[in-house]
């Protein structure tokens, strides 16, 4: 029997029965995850056709034991959540339609699942796919309740609380550096209340669902684009999740699927929002234009974290001129590194020194706001931003933002670490900083600055070491699985460390009427 695997950024891929389950033609760990999760099986019409893919897993999952990263390793700790959706959904389908032996294939699918989940190899503790294993063992539980006594109903719900816990800051920020995983991991979080509930169980947590639903809607208010799309810091996509959003927020969203709409009045309103290792600020600026940036530096946890401290995106009257490069789950491995790397933000790196392990706590990351004392309630006081952190070794790196009236200054530094002699560190360091920019802002450099445009947004960028250039890097689109290009300023110097030297960059928004 032939099968096709399915799947929208991928083409279609045939394989004949018995499937390899460790097969890769795209090179690609989502595609993967996608075949062992048994997703693409809505595609096969025949039921017939159905049991006999799930018997094939069965025999080489469960009886012959065959090692498969998506089955009994914490990779494939989503991919096993979804199974036990995909083994419920079908158990009711077979059912219905009188194949008792797709209902007993399905049954012992579930029992070896549900094993399999509560094994700590597969269980990621404070990550939201945590989090999803927990859920698909308390709705098996809820749906099957003869399903319980092959569930250690205590371990999950300790560790389940754990994670909770460890997925949201008190702020109600998730730790998971990404405005996507804020909205993805709310309705995750509000199911896992829902399921307690029905199962007579407490929660022991200290979030607070409407406290949670209201922060939620706040950063994602104010991380939306004029356009639409949201700043794709971190593991983000740019387009919102409108089923979500109108999941989460049905009183917003009867009638009307704009994402703006929907995270009214936040979406709308100048003001800030001030988190954990975030800021983000919309304010009214000279010539009237409306200036709105989105800043990080934190490391809150290991979950997706990437080399962006210091990063920001800034559009100008809902025109985007500094970008992100993006994040993408279909595309090339050396794509994937890539846009987690320094390269693809707009921050600084120096030469012949690698950015510390991106998943061990660097407790030098710092972000610290200052308001001007005169500010009213309804305008954002922030004047400036203090940063740093320590993802060099011997050296800690600063940046400060300071903003005004015609955009905004950066001012960045390098110290040697109290602990380390100057001498451990080499004096002359080649500072490399990058400024990403949307695809259709154009360029014209000179010897300080350079000139930006995009659909009638002039912005000047001054600087006062080092030379400028124009390189290409990757940039994902708001169709997440397609890759294109943008430009990146690259301003190279070279300065002493002995001397902690300071770079200046001013960011203003011209008059371009």
């Amino acid at each position: 029997m032939k099968v096709a695997i399915r799947h929208y950024a991928f083409p279609t891929y045939e394989m004949q029965l018995p499937l390899n389950w460790l097969a890769d033609p795209y090179k690609n760990k989502n595609w993967r995850h996608h075949l062992n999760s048994l997703r693409w099986l809505s595609g096969i019409h025949g039921l017939v056709e159905k049991k006999k893919v799930l018997v094939d897993f069965y025999r080489q999952h469960c009886v012959k034991k065959k090692r498969n990263p998506f089955y009994s390793t914490m990779q494939g700790d989503h991919t096993a959540a979804i199974r036990v959706d995909i083994f419920l959904t079908l158990k009711r389908l077979f059912l219905e339609k009188g194949l008792t032996s797709g209902v007993g294939i399905c049954n012992r699918l579930l029992q070896e699942e549900l094993k399999n989940l509560q094994r700590k190899e597969m269980y990621r503790t404070g990550h939201n796919h945590g989090m999803m294993v927990d859920l698909a063992i308390l709705e098996a539980c809820e749906v099957e309740p003869n399903l319980t006594k092959f569930v250690d109903i205590d371990l999950v719900l300790k560790r389940s609380s754990r994670t909770l816990g460890e997925m949201w800051s008190l702020s109600g920020y998730t730790k998971e550096h990404s405005i996507s995983y804020q909205e993805y991991n709310l309705p995750l979080t509000i199911s896992y209340f829902e399921k307690l509930v029905s199962l007579g169980f407490d929660s022991s947590s200290f979030i607070q669902e409407d406290f949670l639903k209201n922060e939620t809607k706040r950063i994602l208010g104010y991380s939306l684009r004029a356009s639409g799309e949201y700043f794709p810091v971190g593991d983000s996509f740019r387009q919102p999740n409108r089923k979500i959003l109108r999941s989460v927020y049905p009183e917003n969203s009867k009638g009307i699927d704009s994402p703006s709409q929907i995270l009214a009045p936040y979406s709308m309103e100048k003001g800030c929002v001030v988190k954990e290792g975030l800021v983000i600020r919309k304010w009214q600026g000279k010539y009237n234009k409306l200036m709105h940036i989105i800043v990080t530096c934190g490391w809150n946890s290991f979950s997706h974290k990437q080399n962006d401290e210091f990063s920001f995106c800034f559009d100008v009257d809902g025109v985007p001129i500094f970008d992100d490069a993006g994040y993408s789950t279909a595309c090339s491995k050396q794509v994937t590194d890539f846009l987690k790397s320094e390269n693809a933000h707009s921050n600084f790196s120096l030469k012949n020194y690698a950015w510390s392990d991106k998943k061990v706590p660097d407790g030098n990351s710092i972000l610290e706001t200052f308001c001007s004392p005169e500010s009213s309630d309804s305008e954002c006081g922030i004047q400036k931003i203090n940063m740093q952190h320590g993802r060099f070794s011997g050296l800690t790196a600063t940046r400060d933002v300071v903003f005004n009236d015609h955009g905004f200054r950066i001012i960045d530094g390098l110290n040697s670490k109290a602990e380390n002699s100057c001498r451990d560190v080499d004096e002359s360091l080649v500072i490399c900083h990058r400024f990403v920019l949307s695809p259709d802002v154009s360029v014209e450099i000179t010897d300080d600055s350079v000139m930006l445009k995009s659909d009638g947004v002039i912005c000047s960028l001054s600087f006062e070491f080092g030379k400028a250039s124009v390189i290409k890097i990757p940039w994902v689109s708001k169709e997440k699985h397609k890759i294109f290009e943008t430009n990146a300023i690259q301003i190279v110097s070279q300065r002493n460390v002995r001397d902690r030297p300071l770079n200046y960059f001013s960011v203003e928004v011209l008059n371009g009427d």
